[in-house]
């Protein structure tokens, strides 16, 4: 990365995060070691820091620093996916997302509280990681872009598989636990009905006894006589 590559990035980071402090901008300096360690471009950086203006706001330097690499790093993964099977000349069926490149149905980020996925229990959509996650991720940053080069209203964001397993490691758990409550769920409801067919209403099989004994106990039975007048 040139000297104008990276001082453009950092103009561009500090200008989409609103970064304008003097030593939050040298301190930024230090980040360029690490990110050429890993021959990280800029245009790569760029895509990262786009991607990061569109996640939830965070206002600590070291969460922009830990998103920007792991950004990186999981694009890597995806595009290193995606050459292995175009050099194989073959499509591998992915069974995370049965090949769609999308991960659909996994707990809403705004419903996981420490760790439990609760009440109302909203589901979302993650790129996968497999050759299909790629291309569909590389399809929407490019619409992003497009739209902001616009100054048309932004996309939502989208999280690949990666990003969202760093704030929420255990969502397969979470599925796992809500399709046991579902399952119970369903049989005291099924229980519940069945209980309601055979017993009837709360209290009216009390009362209805009650009336027919009362009726039976009140009946007066006509007397036979002893002999018959003809």
């Amino acid at each position: 990365m040139t000297t104008d590559e990276w001082a453009s990035w950092v103009e561009y980071h500090a200008t989409l995060h609103r970064i304008a402090d003097d030593q939050d901008l040298r301190m930024m300096q230090l980040w360029r070691e690490v990110f050429e360690s890993r021959n990280y471009t800029a245009e790569e950086l760029r895509a990262a820091s786009l991607h990061l203006s569109m996640t939830q706001p965070k206002t600590w330097r070291s969460e922009h620093l830990e998103f920007l690499l792991e950004h990186v790093a999981g694009r890597r993964r995806q595009e290193a996916v995606a050459a292995r099977h175009a050099e194989q000349g073959e499509y591998s069926y992915c069974a995370l997302c049965r090949g769609s490149g999308l991960i659909g149905g996994v707990p809403h980020l705004t419903d996981v509280k420490s760790g439990e996925w609760v009440h109302p229990f909203r589901r979302g959509a993650v790129v996968c990681r497999c050759s299909k996650g790629a291309g569909w991720r590389s399809g929407y940053e490019q619409n992003v872009e497009r739209r902001r080069s616009k100054n048309l209203r932004p996309m939502p964001p989208q999280l690949t598989i990666d990003e969202y397993e760093l704030r929420n490691a255990g969502w397969k758990m979470q599925l796992e636990d809500f399709e046991q409550k579902r399952k119970a769920e369903k049989r005291a409801r099924e229980e519940t009905r069945e209980h309601d067919r055979k017993r009837g209403r709360i209290g009216l099989i009390g009362s209805v006894v009650e009336r027919v004994v009362a009726k039976v106990e009140s009946a007066t039975v006509p007397e036979v006589p002893d002999e018959c007048p003809f």
